[in-house]
């Protein structure tokens, strides 16, 4: 079984872990969030999360933290100021449990 540290690390190389359990995956996001020095591979990172995001934020469960580290680890938008939008299911919209699809998000309203 892999630790915490190492899955950490291999996120941020931007390598999943299919096969790790929640607490480990909690935790490593938990290391990653706390260490101001953590390096990402960023179109890596940003492959990972397009392919298995939903799956991450299943293990994970905490929104908060993920954005957290996916505003440090993922490239940043250059270019002119856009207003965004994105669709939501009804019911994790209302339970405020919006998602956090790159893919999804859109200009047209």
């Amino acid at each position: 079984m892999i630790n915490a540290q190492v899955l950490a690390e291999k996120f941020c190389m931007g390598e999943n872990i299919y096969d790790v359990d929640e607490a480990t995956w909690q935790r490593a996001f938990q290391l990653i969030d706390s260490n101001p020095d953590a390096a990402f591979v960023g179109d890596r990172v940003h492959s990972l999360w397009i392919e298995s995001g939903g799956h991450l934020r299943r293990k994970i469960r905490d929104n908060a933290l993920i954005l957290r580290v996916l505003k440090r680890a993922l490239p940043r938008y250059v270019g002119p100021t856009l207003t965004l939008y994105r669709g939501e299911c009804q019911f994790l919209f209302k339970s405020n449990q919006m998602g956090v699809r790159l893919k999804t998000w859109t200009t047209w309203r």
